[in-house]
């Protein structure tokens, strides 16, 4: 099955895997799930790094490959849903990432509510 994962469960899974849910957990580890990690994700870790508002290592795009994770990068399709899509969340990296998973028709692993209310 194939995923996508959020900037926070990306930084969970790294650094504070306590956070994730057990299914979550499982279903990272798991070596016959394709994880996907948006350009998005990597964006936002590298302004909140740079902000100081988050500490992870620099190099967190090439530990992403590394471990096997799969970079999504952001198209001109990614962005077409833009237009339609409610202003339930007003965080760009999050708006893309929620276009992505309905383009891509990747399910997005979110624990922020507004994220998940795209996909009720």
């Amino acid at each position: 099955m194939r995923y996508l994962l959020d900037t926070h469960v990306v930084l969970w899974w790294y650094f504070d895997s306590s956070r994730l849910r057990k299914e979550h957990l499982k279903l990272i580890a798991a070596d016959e799930n394709d994880l996907y990690v948006s350009a998005a994700a990597i964006w936002e870790i590298e302004v909140k790094r740079r902000n100081g508002k988050i500490k992870c290592p620099i190099d967190m795009m090439e530990r992403i490959k590394a471990d096997g994770f799969i970079l999504l990068p952001i198209t001109a399709e990614h962005l077409v849903p833009l237009r339609t899509i409610p202003p339930i969340h007003n965080d760009p990296f999050d708006r893309i990432m929620v276009c992505q998973s309905m383009v891509e028709k990747i399910p997005l692993i979110s624990y922020d509510e507004k994220v998940n209310a795209y996909f009720i």
